[in-house]
């Protein structure tokens, strides 16, 4: 705010999902007795700069200007604050004084919406719970057919011989399921950043499942700890995050520190990209303690989805977030 022009910054909505688009304003208000003399309003956006050209306003006299900000990739976009100029073209005699306060535009990843399997409801042996099985812990809930990579030990021979096609046990239990996320932002992993978003929205995804079914989930990206106690919170972490060539800690090491800051996961998922061949990821497997059960989601873009067992890891392969929820079902997470 000056003496005699006053500005108002608004964006609407603060928070969308990328590929939407976001809109604002700009108001511009005379608020002296005098009328003031034409200028340029400069609104930075992201690395972009907008400018606006203001007419002569009379005194109480107001000047709107619509802006949008393209959403292509999620992201947090710097937005303002707002500088003047006297007249178009005096772009050197800009104030150092921001007209308006800085905002920013928190743009979501993507997502999709998972249902079916409740982790915290049912214990599919060969599935989530296989490595902790226990019968004395487990009451017989139903049985379902099998799929590619459940553990046989579930099968039910007699059920399987009379319906001509193979019939897992199912079990439920009262025992809560605690999720540790571990979203790997090593640069390295992932064969491009749109490989990257992808991992992300896989992540926030089933982060929102757990959310919503009021699962306990923690979520990490290597080192650092992520808010993922609400949609919000999760969504907002996620927006800004980058990967980076300089990873303190090599595989292996940054998820035998995560399980152990967690704490008591009995169920962790990590989330890393295509460069990592399954040679590389089997022996993750190792590093748990038996009572962890551990699923791997590769993320390759456009690859056909697939759940492979390799050296006792479960290794998800996810090539699109639209067939998410298929291959969630497949893999019993």
């Amino acid at each position: 705010m000056t003496e005699e022009l006053t500005v108002r910054l608004e964006l609407r909505p603060r928070r969308i999902v990328a590929g939407k688009r976001a809109l604002g304003r700009v108001l511009v208000s005379n608020s002296s007795p005098r009328p003031i003399s034409p200028r340029v309003l400069f609104l930075p956006v992201g690395v972009a700069e907008a400018t606006f050209s203001i007419p002569e306003l009379a005194p109480g006299a107001e000047h709107e200007e619509l802006f949008a900000v393209p959403t292509h990739r999620r992201a947090v976009i710097p937005v303002g604050p707002v500088y003047s100029t006297l007249n178009r073209g005096d772009v050197a005699l800009r104030p150092a004084t921001p007209l308006t306060a800085k905002d920013e535009l928190i743009v979501h990843p993507k997502t999709a919406l998972l249902s079916g399997l409740s982790t915290e409801r049912a214990g599919l042996v060969g599935g989530v719970r296989a490595a902790r099985f226990d019968q004395d812990t487990f009451d017989f809930s139903e049985l379902v057919e099998y799929s590619p990579g459940s553990d046989l030990r579930a099968l039910h021979w007699s059920t399987s011989a009379r319906a001509g096609v193979l019939m897992l046990k199912r079990y439920t239990t009262t025992s809560p399921v605690r999720q540790l996320a571990i979203l790997r932002t090593d640069g390295d992993e992932y064969a491009s950043e749109e490989e990257f978003d992808l991992a992300v929205s896989v992540a926030a995804s089933i982060g929102l499942r757990s959310i919503r079914e009021r699962v306990p989930f923690d979520l990490v990206s290597d080192e650092e700890s992520l808010p993922a106690g609400s949609p919000t919170d999760l969504l907002d972490a996620l927006a800004g995050i980058v990967t980076s060539h300089s990873a303190p800690h090599v595989l292996g090491e940054a998820v035998s520190m995560a399980v152990r800051r967690a704490g008591s996961p009995n169920l962790v998922a990590l989330f890393t990209g295509s460069t990592l061949e399954f040679a590389q990821l089997a022996p993750l497997r190792r590093l748990l303690p038996r009572d962890i059960d551990l699923i791997i989601v590769r993320c390759e873009l456009g690859a056909t989805p697939g759940l492979e067992r390799v050296g006792g890891a479960r290794i998800l392969t996810v090539g699109a977030l639209d067939h998410l929820a298929d291959a969630l079902r497949k893999a019993g997470y």
